[in-house]
């Protein structure tokens, strides 16, 4: 009996031997059976006008009955085909962050990559960007082959087509350096371009020297008609006005505009740019960039207000409006109570519906200089704001300041 026991000892022994190996050659099996992660890729249309945009849609499937590790996505975009700025991502259900950059052909590249999750078995996720035509002609997007480094796989390449249509810009719509602009380390001031053919109107929100808010105008021509990089220069201009608040506005005169320097800009492309002016003996070369705010993206709005926007019968005063997503950030020249030039801002003008609602802020800050101490800028609420949009090109304005109401017609300034 003790022989027949110490029999099947030996005989289970070999036996959990030949499972183990089994069990290891099943294992093998089944990791040589894992299949990379399929891609796919779509664009929202068919075709787009020139400096249009529309979605770019990438979608990851994970065809086994296994997770796959961190898949990875790289995608050159095509010469002329641009990730849109700020609206870039639209959202993204893939695990891993989705970044951003330039190539040095300077195409714009985009990367799925720092998934420590996976995709699940049998699972899909999607990525959409939004991006812009440039040039026109047909573009042909190819990525390079998805990846899942944590298991040595390397997939398929996916390709989508869109066509590019130029279109004669209608007289209303600004280019495509329009905008607000700013040096991020010195928070307090700021640029708007508006940009309309081959000229450039900028406003130039700064302060005097004592610190009071102050802004200054200028004609920047000869940029390249509606192009999205150049350069441009003009004079600089100082403007003093008749009183604003809780009196009828006079139209201003030509004795109250009087010349105070000179500006060049040199846009790299439509987000980035050196700005070089001298204004009131102060010479200075700064880099410039788009602003984009720090909000969470929505879709893309049905009309961009972003513009600079004034009343024709009442020269001499106006508001440049950034529109980005859900939010307007308004900022409006106008007069003081001694005519002298003076600014507000409203910073988080929240779009519901055709209007937007905001607080109204007035700044001080370091006097105008060759430098800039973000530090020493100061904010206080002064009001509220509404702008109501009657339709694409028009808008009423109603504002309450330091105790002062009015209401004020605006529409788009052509130039």
């Amino acid at each position: 009996m003790n022989a027949r026991l110490r029999l099947a000892g030996a005989w289970s022994g070999k036996g959990a031997a030949l499972l183990g190996i089994a069990s290891a050659l099943v294992t093998t099996q089944a990791l040589a059976a894992v299949s990379p992660p399929v891609l796919s890729m779509a664009f929202g249309a068919e075709s787009i006008p020139q400096y249009g945009s529309t979605t770019l849609a990438f979608t990851i499937s994970n065809p086994n009955a296994a997770t796959v590790l961190g898949p990875v996505l790289d995608d050159d975009l095509p010469e002329g085909l641009a990730v849109s700025t700020p609206n870039r991502l639209i959202s993204n259900t893939c695990d891993g962050i989705v970044t951003f950059g330039r190539n040095f052909d300077n195409t714009d590249a985009i990367e799925l990559s720092g998934g420590g999750n996976g995709l699940l078995p049998g699972a899909t996720c999607t990525i959409v960007v939004s991006v812009t035509g440039m040039t026109p002609g047909v573009k042909i997007n190819t990525t390079r082959p998805i990846r899942s480094p944590g298991l040595g796989l390397t997939g398929n390449t996916a390709s989508a087509q869109i066509t590019v249509v130029y279109v004669p810009p209608p007289p209303n719509a600004p280019g495509p350096l329009s905008g607000l602009w700013w040096n991020a380390s010195e928070s307090g001031w700021g640029i708007s371009f508006t940009q309309r053919l081959s000229n450039i109107f900028a406003t130039l929100y700064t302060y005097d020297a004592l610190g009071n808010p102050m802004w200054y105008t200028a004609n920047c021509d000869e940029i390249p008609v509606n192009a999205p990089e150049g350069s441009c220069a003009g004079d600089v201009y100082e403007v003093n006005g008749p009183r604003f608040f809780g009196v009828s506005f006079a139209p201003l005169t030509e004795s109250e505009v009087s010349k105070a320097g000179r500006i060049q800009v040199a846009f790299k492309d439509s987000n980035n740019a050196s700005v070089q002016y001298t204004i009131s003996g102060v010479s200075r070369t700064i880099s410039a960039t788009r602003q984009i705010f720090p909000i969470i993206p929505t879709s893309t709005p049905p009309i961009d207000y972003t513009d600079l926007w004034w009343n024709p019968n009442e020269p001499g005063w106006g508001m440049t409006i950034e529109h980005q997503y859900n939010n307007i950030f308004l900022l409006w020249y106008v007069y003081d109570g001694n005519g002298k030039p003076m600014w507000y801002v409203a910073s988080n003008c929240a779009v519901v519906g055709n209007a937007c609602t905001g607080t109204l802020y007035r700044t001080t800050g370091p006097a105008f200089s060759t430098g800039f101490d973000p530090h020493q800028v100061r904010v206080f609420a002064v009001g509220t704001a509404t702008v109501e949009f009657t339709d694409a090109n028009n808008a009423v304005l109603s504002y309450t300041v330091d105790g002062v109401s009015g209401t004020k017609s605006v529409t788009r300034e052509l130039f």
